[in-house]
């Protein structure tokens, strides 16, 4: 019976663990209202883990939240490199998250998305330097 135990608790874990990060990020997600100047490096991370996030545990909830507040940095800063923050996501439920994200993002951000995937695909292609 001990061992039983032991066992379930390494094989559930990674469930709670993932359920528990789904949830922090989220609620620090929920808690942005707006984004002021061009954005800081925390909350670069926290798009970037949210992203990650995503890809391992997929939660509607938290995509939708990604998205409006990928949205809201995007009012401020254009720059290229903000795609790569999404990478985890797109590499891993492009089918998923793509719709969700087009649907939230502005027409204005949209094509500023668009923009900035070229820029960062040719950059990609030829280097930055």
């Amino acid at each position: 019976m001990k061992n039983f135990i032991i066992t379930l608790l390494f094989v559930v874990s990674p469930f709670i663990e993932a359920t528990n990060l789904n949830t922090t990020y989220l609620k620090e997600l929920k808690e942005i209202k707006t984004v002021s100047g061009k954005g800081d490096n925390k909350l670069f991370k926290l798009i970037t883990d949210s992203a990650q996030e995503l890809s391992v545990d997929w939660s509607p909830e938290l995509a939708q939240e990604l998205a409006r507040v990928f949205n809201s940095l995007l009012e401020v800063n254009q720059n290229s490199f903000l795609v790569e923050l999404l990478s985890p996501v797109l590499e891993t439920r492009a089918k998923k998250f793509r719709p969700i994200l087009y649907k939230t993002l502005s027409k204005k951000n949209k094509k500023a998305y668009e923009a900035m995937k070229k820029r960062n695909q040719e950059e990609s292609k030829r280097g930055n330097g």
